[in-house]
């Protein structure tokens, strides 16, 4: 993890948005309150960061999980691929680090954007568990559809159109259909529970982000030949 984060910090780009993943905290820590009185004086809306909650929350993994997707295309146009593959581990060993590296971050900087807002520590810790998973399912579709780093940061534009997904979890009927396989929508659906979720709210939110992640992986997997290596030149 640690040579991650050092790679992530000296390019200015990927540190860049790593600074980016760490504004919602900031902005809710610092600001929120005043943002919730401001908001409550002029338009009558209580607890208006807990209301748009679900994106700020949604944001931060969906973009870790962008940065890790970056290392993997930066390292594909560079041909580090076929370097990798006569290691002892293989290219999946690479990218099973890189993933649970991503995960943890992910984590760590959703669980007190998510505290912050005021979920119970319990929500909060749910929220940040399918920020992990998100992490990892962006990690791994990225590379899949983007052919280079170049295509890969023109896919950002839709980050956060999926995190705006999050949202919809205020909403009733027709949309909340239309948003249910999406798992940022599941983030905000936990986020946006004031007394708590049932057991069936969580097994939904954990059941659709373990299953992107899963499919992720093993659409990468495929697309990109990911297999563990017994030595030099030979695999299993």
């Amino acid at each position: 993890m640690r040579s991650e984060l050092l790679c992530i910090v000296r390019d200015p780009a990927l540190a860049a948005v790593l600074v980016m993943a760490t504004l919602p905290l900031a902005v809710i820590h610092f600001f929120g309150a005043e943002v919730d009185q401001t908001v409550m004086l002029h338009a009558g809306i209580e607890d208006a960061s807990r209301l748009v909650g679900g994106f700020l929350v949604a944001l931060p993994a969906l973009l870790v999980g962008w940065i890790f997707a970056m290392r993997f295309l930066e390292e594909r146009d560079e041909g580090l691929e076929q370097v990798f593959a006569t290691s002892v581990s293989g290219i999946a060993g690479f990218a099973v680090m890189r993933l649970a590296a991503g995960s943890l971050i992910a984590f760590l900087l959703t669980f007190p954007t998510a505290a912050a807002i005021g979920s119970p520590p319990e929500m909060a810790l749910l929220v940040s568990l399918c920020g992990s998973l998100q992490a990892i399912a962006v990690g791994c579709l990225l590379p899949i559809f983007a052919a280079n780093r170049l295509e890969g940061i023109a896919y950002s534009k839709l980050l956060s159109p999926l995190a705006l997904v999050a949202l919809v979890a205020l909403a009733d009927g027709f949309w909340r259909v239309i948003a249910a396989p999406f798992p940022t929508f599941h983030s905000g659906v936990l986020l946006a529970a004031t007394s708590g979720s049932g057991i069936g709210t969580i097994v939904a939110a954990l059941a659709v982000n373990l299953a992107w992640a899963a499919l992720s992986i093993v659409a990468l997997a495929r697309t990109s030949g990911l297999h563990f290596q017994r030595g030099e030149g030979e695999t299993e």
